[in-house]
């Protein structure tokens, strides 16, 4: 870990107690960063969250309790650190929330390295169709926004987690474990990513103090990672002797089946209809002019591939 101007890196994670900026928080202090998060407090009945916050403290995480929407709190935030890591929510509202950090950077005039959340499909090479027409819409936003403000930044876009769609053979609206039948989008053929949640934390970190990430696209497209759904499905039937009874699914069916279904599931939909129907993880070579790939850059972490996690879902 190198020093800024001669201190070390402090980072600001907000959003640290969700699915994911646990494990930014997690890779964060195990890189030795002194790291803070702006949280709100737990609710008395909130058990999960009052002990992953004891976690976060006996981690050496310092605790600021406040939200984006406390802008005092938020500024005061911001002004204690040198990075900021956003892993707030895709809900709009969370999206837009956003703003309110970049205003904050802006007035404090101390941050070295913004990292919004992104961490999916590139939100300027998709087409894609509602309701993740709106996220990507409100993720490009900020994107722009951040270039606009000349706010020093790294984006993020490491595809699919891993324990969301893998358990699951990309079907969003399956619990796994898997039964007897799958469910494949389109012909099957075309490739997603998936990758670790740790991976992608740990990705963000290194990335976050990385000349060579200033102001770029971080792509996150470990090579063993790259697989279509039928060869999920494959990898499935060989690891568990089974033969799956599989059913595509057209487009028209897929799109019929997002415009009546209700959030959260048509979000997860439509997603799915941008990876696996238009192929927009994987129809692009990567710009060296504006982006970089983490595996290449990061050689040293052992990501978990896409095999090794599908063992770990059998055991």
């Amino acid at each position: 870990m190198a020093p800024v101007d001669g201190k070390w890196t402090k980072i600001l994670v907000i959003g640290g107690t969700g699915n994911f900026g646990r494990y930014v928080v997690d890779a964060s202090i195990h890189a030795n960063y002194p790291t803070f998060v702006l949280a709100r407090p737990p609710a008395t009945d909130d058990t999960e969250k009052k002990d992953l916050l004891e976690y976060f403290v006996s981690l050496g995480v310092e605790l600021i309790f406040g939200s984006i929407h406390d802008y005092e709190i938020l500024l005061e935030a911001v002004k204690k650190v040198d990075v900021i890591i956003s892993a707030l929510g895709h809900e709009p509202a969370q999206l837009e929330g956003q703003t309110k950090i970049l205003k904050a950077i802006m007035e404090a005039g101390n941050i070295k390295r913004f990292i919004p959340s992104e961490f999916g499909t590139d939100a300027e090479r998709v087409d894609p169709v509602e309701p993740a027409k709106t996220v990507f819409m409100m993720k490009a936003q900020i994107r722009q926004m951040t270039r606009n403000y000349c706010i020093p930044h790294t984006i993020i876009c490491s595809n699919f987690f891993q324990s969301f769609f893998l358990p699951r053979l990309g079907q969003a609206e399956v619990s796994p474990p898997i039964q007897g039948n799958v469910s494949i989008i389109g012909d099957g053929d075309t490739r997603a990513i998936y990758v670790n949640e740790r991976d992608v934390a740990a990705y963000v970190i290194k990335a976050a103090n990385d000349p060579r990430t200033l102001n770029k696209i971080l792509y996150v497209r470990p090579s063993k990672n790259s697989y279509s759904l039928n060869q999920l499905v494959a990898l499935w039937e060989k690891k568990t002797g089974k033969t799956l009874k599989k059913k595509y699914i057209t487009e028209e069916q897929l799109l019929a089946k997002i415009s009546c279904s209700p959030i959260p599931l048509s979000l997860q939909l439509s997603i799915a209809y941008s990876a696996y129907i238009k192929g927009e993880q994987t129809n692009f070579n990567i710009d060296p002019s504006n982006g970089v790939e983490a595996t290449e850059l990061y050689p040293e972490v052992d990501y978990i591939t896409v095999e090794e996690f599908i063992n770990s879902c059998l055991l």
